[in-house]
């Protein structure tokens, strides 16, 4: 079983957290630091294929305990992640290309005789063109996409290495802020796409042990929104 821990230290002013209400969460678990689930103690280190850790299933989400980032910060940074992108002007369109495009590219990898020689080729050609998915990471890309379309704010994504590489997750993983009217809609997606969702004071997480679930999860999520 994966024992989770928020990454961060308890800010006591939500307002320098950058989210909102402050009122309503006087002892919100986030960081100026990058936020992030993670197992315990567990430095970064290099996954190798075929090597990842089975996930719990989770789906809970506690709506009274979701906040709102400040425009301003989602304009320009969330819970100290440098590599972080601003998304919310992703329109469906943009979604479902990215979903499409990266469908392709998993494909790729998985019918290759040599998947990491796949996925390094991949990488070089994405280095190439940085816009093929936004500089995200293979496998999580949609997703991130496909909450920004439905209104959400992500903060981190990260696919745990499962193509190999160096990574700090251990398995496929998107980090978010969510309003309470997208919940259900949202994990009507996750259960359809077999996905575990939950969330801490702050952020929630969809997260999974396969890439192809996560993929799942952005095609369900775009096809059952309201747009």
């Amino acid at each position: 079983m994966l024992r989770f821990s928020l990454v961060g230290k308890v800010v006591e002013n939500c307002e320098i957290a950058g989210l909102t209400p402050a009122s309503d969460c006087p002892n919100l678990r986030n960081s100026l630091s990058r936020v992030q689930w993670r197992e315990e103690a567990e430095p970064m280190v290099r996954i190798e294929r075929g090597t990842k850790p089975k996930v719990d299933k989770v789906r809970e989400i506690d709506t009274n305990k979701l906040s709102w980032p400040h425009a301003s910060l989602a304009g320009h940074g969330l819970a100290g992640n440098f590599d972080y992108r601003d998304f919310r002007d992703v329109t469906w369109e943009d979604a479902n290309r990215i979903l499409s495009f990266e469908q392709k590219l998993v494909l790729r990898i998985e019918n290759s005789r040599d998947p990491n020689a796949a996925y390094e080729e991949i990488m070089d050609e994405l280095y190439e063109d940085d816009e093929g998915i936004l500089g995200l990471d293979v496998g999580v890309a949609a997703v991130v996409l496909s909450l920004s379309a439905a209104g959400c704010i992500p903060f981190t994504s990260c696919n745990g290495g499962f193509f190999g590489g160096h990574h700090k997750e251990y398995y496929p993983l998107v980090g978010f802020y969510a309003r309470p009217t997208v919940v259900p809609t949202m994990m009507k997606a996750a259960i359809e796409a077999d996905v575990s969702v939950t969330n801490d004071e702050g952020g929630a997480f969809i997260f999974s042990d396969n890439v192809n679930s996560m993929l799942c999860f952005a095609r369900s999520l775009l096809r059952i929104t309201p747009h």
